[in-house]
């Protein structure tokens, strides 16, 4: 256990100094965010991964970790549920992810989606996750990439943004 102020100030340089290769404003979202996750291996996961705008932005992901930290006991359940039953690193369809969501919620006794399913599925999907989106290949062509229509092919999870109970 860290006694005094001067052990908690070197325990932070160090875990800064170990991740030199942090751009600045990069280590100010690190000393922010590393008390949120169980070890600083974690941390700087995440915050390798954030990206420059979009669902995987340092403000969105700030958003969602309030809302993680802020909700409801049902709430909490559900993400613990969602947490549970999509894995990191494996790519799922629109319609898997629709299906799991929708079974995750009937299990809960929460309301399913009748309406914009697929929006409110990648929704919740997204506000635990920090997710890929995989896109088909596109030709390298110029003319005919311009006129070729991009195809989702699913959706990776990249990293869990709700924190392991202790």
């Amino acid at each position: 256990m860290l006694t005094n102020k001067s052990e908690v100030n070197d325990l932070a340089s160090t875990s800064i100094t170990n991740s030199a290769n942090l751009s600045y404003n990069q280590k100010q979202r690190f000393a922010v965010l590393r008390n949120i996750f169980p070890d600083d291996s974690s941390t700087y996961e995440l915050i390798t991964l954030l990206e420059p705008r979009g669902e995987n932005s340092y403000q969105k992901v700030s958003e969602k970790l309030q809302n993680i930290m802020k909700a409801d006991y049902l709430t909490q359940r559900y993400h613990d549920l969602l947490s549970e039953n999509f894995e990191v690193g494996v790519t799922y369809t629109e319609n898997q992810v629709m299906g799991i969501i929708g079974a995750l919620r009937r299990d809960i006794d929460l309301d399913t989606y009748l309406t914009g399913i697929k929006k409110n599925s990648l929704r919740d999907l997204f506000s635990v996750f920090l997710v890929k989106t995989e896109i088909d290949e596109i030709s390298s062509d110029l003319e005919q990439a311009a006129k070729q229509k991009k195809s989702i092919r699913g959706y990776t999870p990249l990293f869990k943004l709700k924190p392991e109970d202790e």
